[in-house]
């Protein structure tokens, strides 16, 4: 029975009441931890953009009709929005399922649906940085106005001071750093190391041997950081998939998002070798903002900037659909693409970004850090501090294109320093003109893409899926997986 106004329906565990408001999360306010319990008759409530974390703040007052659903920058926190409910997992309510969205296997092409879509009858996720009300008005609040600077010393600042806001969170807690040979997790390592933090373990999964592991071990051992190899070429990894990997998906698909496989049989791994509490702090969205989803130099050319070609932009990074078929034109018809104000490069990108953070990195994020919690582990994002973001939000374009400056000043100052840096790496990469025009511009017809499975993913979900698959078949197995289920679950509702 659909109602007027909405039943708050929470599952998860770690919701906190205070009166009638309901927080998931942590955030900062002018450098203090906080949470509506904090507030007080004679204290007002701080403005949204004010808060700097990885939340989710509701006020539901069923009494007087009213509530208020705020997202933090990112969308980390699950929460749902329909006729009937506010919940924060609407697989567990017997909800109409959408069949269309289970006809093309859409989540074969792309991890996500696109948009504010779930394959649920009217029901939605809130989108990031968003407040809604009972008048189901959404409003998307303006990132952090705090001025950083632009310059090295800056840089320096904003990632010291996200490592003590990081630090102070832990209270002298093991901090798990997952740990690759990359530039965030290695910035986040060698930050908490700089400023002494010691009950600290550096973890790495993968294959043994490879260049990736090997690096990693380096970078531990340098910094003096104990370090733990997960292999995943263990025959148990395959068990564990199988075991684990569907209720993962009953619990925290939510009809949006395919569930992230990478960190599984890690984070499975750790529950059983750890006793004590700990947070895992990944290299996530460092490179973000540093960059990496800037377009390559055929932006500069306004030619360029027109809305399609920044929709083809979208799709080559988005999904592997082939760029004329009928699926790739209707998912692009539900991106909200905001065409740009002028015909800037700054703005086109900024256009561009905000589909991405949105489409790809908010979706993929929120549903890792459901792994991490299936788990029991807390968790962290120091490169998701409003002052992180804001730094980088301030630079030109030319110092974010191939995480330019990103790369500089993470070499400079906190890499070469702590001996971390090796030999050869963090060039600036070529790309050629014929790839540019294979992948980006808006002609011709573009192949869907495999993505490689350098972790030897593969035959460990072979008892999951009940056949072989292709070492670039991880993501389209796991999306066909994901519509098999739902296509069940629909046919046991018709029942």
């Amino acid at each position: 029975m659909t109602r007027d106004y909405p039943q708050l329906r929470l599952f998860d565990e770690r919701w906190e009441r205070y009166g009638n408001h309901y927080w998931r999360g942590y955030a900062w306010l002018n450098g203090v931890r906080w949470n509506p319990g904090l507030l007080g008759e004679d204290n007002d409530s701080p403005g949204p953009d004010q808060l700097n974390g990885c939340f989710c703040w509701i006020y539901y007052d069923p009494e007087n009709s009213r509530f208020r659903v705020i997202t933090d920058r990112l969308g980390s926190q699950p929460i749902y929005i329909g006729p009937d409910y506010i919940t924060d997992r609407p697989g567990e309510l017997s909800l109409n399922i959408e069949a269309h969205w289970l006809e093309e296997n859409h989540w074969s092409y792309v991890e996500a649906l696109p948009g504010t879509n779930t394959v649920y009858e009217k029901y939605f996720p809130v989108p990031l940085r968003t407040e809604i009300k009972e008048d189901h008005q959404t409003d998307q609040y303006p990132q952090s106005r705090s001025k950083v600077g632009n310059d090295d010393a800056d840089f320096e600042r904003v990632v010291m001071d996200s490592t003590r806001r990081l630090i102070k969170y832990a209270e002298g807690k093991k901090i798990i750093v997952l740990l690759s040979d990359g530039y965030d997790s290695r910035l986040v390592l060698a930050a908490l190391c700089k400023l002494g933090y010691d009950n600290l373990l550096a973890v790495t999964y993968g294959i043994a041997g490879n260049g990736v592991v090997e690096r990693a071990r380096a970078i531990a051992e340098r910094l003096g950081v104990a370090w733990s190899f997960i292999d995943y070429a263990e025959p148990e990894h395959a068990d564990i998939m199988a075991r684990d990997y569907p209720e993962l998906v009953r619990l925290y698909a939510n009809g949006t998002s395919v569930i992230q496989e990478q960190e599984i049989y890690a984070c499975a791994k750790l529950r059983d070798l750890l006793a004590v509490e700990c947070i895992i702090v990944p290299g996530i969205c460092g490179d973000l903002q540093g960059g990496s989803y800037v377009p390559p130099y055929w932006f500069r050319w306004p030619g360029n900037r027109s809305e399609k070609t920044l929709q083809r932009w979208l799709l080559s990074r988005l999904t592997r659909y082939p760029v004329r078929s009928n699926a790739a034109e209707r998912w692009m018809q539900v991106i909200k693409l905001r065409p740009p104000a002028d015909r800037s490069e700054r703005a086109a990108v900024a256009a561009t970004e905000e589909v991405i953070t949105f489409e790809r990195v908010s979706k993929y994020t929120c549903t890792t850090l459901r792994v991490y919690e299936f788990y029991g582990f807390d968790w962290y994002l120091p490169q998701w501090d409003a002052d992180f973001i804001a730094f980088w939000d301030q630079q030109p374009v030319g110092n974010r294109r191939f995480r330019l400056k990103y790369r500089e000043w993470c070499k400079k100052i906190f890499f070469e320093p702590a001996g971390i840096h090796f030999v050869g790496e963090g060039e600036t990469p070529r790309v050629s003109l014929g790839r540019l025009i294979r992948r980006f511009l808006p002609f011709g017809d573009r192949l869907a893409a495999g993505i490689p499975d350098p972790n030897r993913i593969a035959p460990m979900l072979e008892k999951l899926l009940d056949r072989k698959i292709g070492e670039t078949e991880v993501n389209a197995a796991l999306g066909t997986y994901l519509t098999e289920y739902y296509q069940k679950k629909k046919g046991q509702e018709s029942k």
